[in-house]
């Protein structure tokens, strides 16, 4: 089994590619850049034997002073590019061989919205929830099982190995969670 792990720049996504070098692709947004539809391309007519996805990038906008500033226009249209419009493009890319997708979400997306949390970077998890809750729904995609992780707080290097390690036992038992649903990282499904 292959697992692309987008936002390979991240300390998840090293932490993840430490814990198993041979299970993991984590591109950095050089080799995969989720906003440009044809690095998208590349990168999936050259990596093509990937079971998994791990969706890990995130977009983090500062909220602006003016909403008609056309670079922070572009700044939140590129949440929903991300999320959306790249998930739908790996989608297809390895749709035949794809057993499952995992958003990398956060508690706020459960939980009330925290004074000083990043409203972006809520709004984005919201987005991406929210794509895995609805597209199981379609019947081309029933064959791939589609849930998020809420990966809980990670400051230092040993949180990060930790969640890794969890999230490994995730991907190898993918199977028994249900599609559409959210869990948190050291909830045990069987």
């Amino acid at each position: 089994m292959k697992i692309l792990v987008t936002g390979g720049d991240s300390k998840f996504a090293q932490a993840l590619k430490n814990e198993n070098p041979e299970l993991y692709y984590t591109p950095g947004r050089s080799q995969l850049n989720l906003l440009e539809p044809m690095s998208v391309k590349q990168y999936t007519s050259i990596i093509t034997d990937v079971d998994g996805i791990i969706l890990n990038a995130n977009s983090i906008p500062k909220l602006p002073d003016d909403w008609f500033n056309e670079a922070s226009i572009k700044e939140y249209n590129n949440i929903f590019s991300l999320y959306v419009i790249a998930t739908h493009q790996l989608i297809q890319q390895y749709s035949s061989r794809l057993k499952f997708i995992i958003g990398m979400s956060t508690g706020g997306v459960k939980k009330e919205y925290k004074k000083g949390e990043p409203y972006s970077y809520i709004f984005g998890k919201e987005v991406l929830a929210n794509l895995l809750f609805r597209l199981p729904c379609n019947e081309k995609y029933k064959h791939i099982k589609m849930f998020n992780i809420n990966p809980q707080g990670m400051q230092t290097l040993e949180q990060y190995q930790d969640k890794a390690k969890l999230m490994y036992n995730i991907v190898n038992n993918y199977e028994n969670y249900e599609s559409g649903e959210m869990y948190e990282i050291d909830e045990v499904v069987s």
